[in-house]
């Protein structure tokens, strides 16, 4: 089944340079997109999906990490898709991107993927499914993630210029890619989101490893490469200050420990109506706190205020860790409890003590305001290797069961032993 599924990813439909005008069919369905297999360098943002678009369905989106595709995502797929609850009432998209550029760029390139998304598929906004959107993302893809729910205010701006940004000269295109780049709002719509392994902090791995993994791939792209020399030739040496006008930074030189920019994101914290979760892995056996993947120690993954923490034995390549795949079908289970009712009455996932309806609670619909990560009584687990007896990732008896054997492909595993 695997072999199938992977044979099947990815099929592209919202390339976000191109119009998506003329993409529907007449009577207002999507057409049915050409399947192919994004290439593994993306020179722009692509969001693709497994199977075609179905109104109703919640958009669950995954974003990988630094030098990955979409292809990682293959087991996770798979696990999600097994059950059939899931099946039924999420649709999985994944989002591809050239991971060395600057992240707020590729946080940009994805929110307006997202939005074309919607314009393409539910233009007059009357889909409640687009309103509980949720996005996972693994290491830098959760970086991405969070961006899509949080607001710059003047924060970021001031990290690169003291001026106003509304005195920002230069051609009205590379003009709009900084602007939405440092200032911007929660997208509307996403109402959760699952940190795997995300450097929130940064990564105290030695800094001249890190860039010389990160030369391999990184390559700017040359509108970003002429929006940016543009800029700094329409305004004033004084406009910008010296960290920006030193040069357009990578994302490696972004995902170091404590980098300025990193700060000023958890400083922005996260939109109070979305709620969001962390897995994080440690090398050691059992996992606790303040260790390490091997990438991201717990310091910088661990996130106050999350829902939920879940700690796993294993090394910084854990998406396709099957105890990380039963989590996030947990936790996508828990998204449905609200909107998703059995034949009986009752909500998906809840207790008959837990199935009262809340106050103001709408049909398909995020209550705003209602979905608050708390700081305190955050459900944090631990979660230890697996038997080594364990095979395969499958429903017996609807029980699952799982376990780590053959998820991780050789191409994985010596990746892992690059960083």
């Amino acid at each position: 089944m695997r072999s199938a599924l992977i044979s099947r990813i990815l099929i592209t439909f919202v390339p976000v340079a191109a119009s998506t005008a003329g993409s529907c069919e007449a009577g207002g369905r999507a057409a049915e997109p050409a399947a192919g297999i994004p290439a593994s360098r993306f020179e722009a943002g692509t969001l693709s999906l497994v199977s075609p678009y179905v109104r109703g369905k919640i958009p669950v989106v995954l974003i990988h990490g630094l030098g990955s595709s979409p292809r990682s995502w293959a087991p996770m797929i798979e696990g999600l898709q097994a059950d059939p609850i899931l099946r039924e009432h999420y649709q999985f998209w994944t989002f591809g991107y050239p991971t060395g550029e600057p992240i707020l760029y590729s946080a940009f390139v994805l929110r307006r993927a997202l939005l074309q998304a919607r314009a393409q598929f539910d233009a007059d906004g009357s889909d409640p499914a687009f309103d509980r959107m949720v996005l996972i993302g693994h290491s830098l893809g959760g970086l991405l993630a969070k961006l899509m729910a949080q607001d710059s205010r003047s924060r970021l701006w001031e990290t690169i210029s003291a001026q106003p940004a509304d005195r920002l000269d230069g051609p009205a295109e590379a003009r709009e890619i900084l602007r939405r780049a440092f200032l911007f709002k929660p997208l509307p719509g996403v109402r959760r989101l699952i940190f795997i392994a995300t450097p929130h902090r940064g990564s105290r791995v030695d800094r001249g490893a890190l860039h010389a993994f990160g030369s391999r791939l990184i390559r700017h792209g040359d509108p970003l490469q002429h929006a940016y020399a543009t800029l700094l030739e329409s305004n004033g040496p004084d406009f910008f200050l010296n960290t920006f006008r030193e040069g357009l930074p990578t994302s490696v030189d972004q995902l170091t420990w404590e980098h300025p920019r990193l700060l000023a994101l958890c400083d922005l914290g996260v939109d109070p109506a979305v709620k969001y979760h962390s897995i994080i892995a440690d090398g050691r056996d059992p996992p606790r706190e303040g260790g390490t993947d091997g990438v991201v120690p717990y310091a910088s993954a661990h996130l106050d205020g999350a829902a939920s923490q879940l700690l796993v034995h294993g090394g910084h390549l854990c998406q396709a860790h099957p105890l990380v795949i039963r989590e996030c079908r947990r936790i996508l289970t828990e998204h449905l409890v609200r909107i998703v009712r059995r034949p009986d009455g009752s909500r998906a996932g809840a207790s008959a003590e837990s199935d009262r309806p809340e106050a103001g609670e709408g049909a398909g619909r995020a209550v705003p305001g209602r979905e608050v990560a708390l700081d305190r009584g955050a459900d944090v687990r631990l979660a230890g290797a697996l038997p080594a007896e364990q095979s395969g990732l499958r429903e017996v008896g609807g029980v699952e069961r799982s376990d780590d054997q053959g998820l991780f492909d050789s191409s994985d595993a010596q990746a892992l032993k690059t960083r």
